[in-house]
């Protein structure tokens, strides 16, 4: 039984990991989602509405991916799904994660990433690397960070709203 208790603990911890590491006051997610990973987003006029809000200093809004970006490793040159997050790093930090928000500022080159150094082990983010394969297009690592994998996702990478747009 302590067995059991013991997956359903890490179960929660890593699957809430990413969600406690968001830094901001108040989120808004679409009505119609019901998980974080869920893709329905936001239409830009219904972010600019929320920025007249009275008393909004900011809105940042955040993007992810769990089923399009796959990483190339280094260790096997096999390609894995891994999440993905994006934001403006022009705008307030989104993450607390020590690594993303005093590194924001790096990624505003295209193709810059920040990895994830607890990712699982065959993605081999948790070496030191320069540049790497992300969808086949080569992207720059600019950084790092500690979040590590959850149940869905073997490894997260973080960049900017225009390379994932891109």
């Amino acid at each position: 039984m302590l067995v059991q208790l013991g997956f359903e603990r890490s179960f929660f911890t890593a699957s809430l990991a990413a969600v406690q590491a968001l830094d901001g006051d108040l989120f808004v997610a679409n009505a119609s989602k019901y998980r974080f990973g869920t893709r329905d987003p936001f239409a830009a006029r219904e972010l600019d509405a929320m920025k007249k809000v009275s008393g909004v200093a900011s809105v940042a809004p955040l993007y992810g991916d769990w089923q399009d970006f796959f990483w190339t490793s280094p260790v096997d040159d096999k390609p894995h799904l891994v999440r993905v997050f994006a934001f403006d790093p022009d705008a307030p930090p989104v993450f607390s994660l020590p690594g993303v928000g005093d590194r924001q500022a790096a990624l505003k080159p295209d193709d810059t990433v920040l990895i994830d150094s607890r990712s699982r082990r065959f993605l081999g983010m948790d070496r030191p690397l320069i540049s790497a394969k992300l969808n086949g297009t080569a992207v720059r690592v600019v950084g790092t960070f500690r979040l590590g994998p959850d149940f869905m996702s073997d490894g997260t990478v973080v960049m900017s709203d225009r390379s994932f747009a891109k």
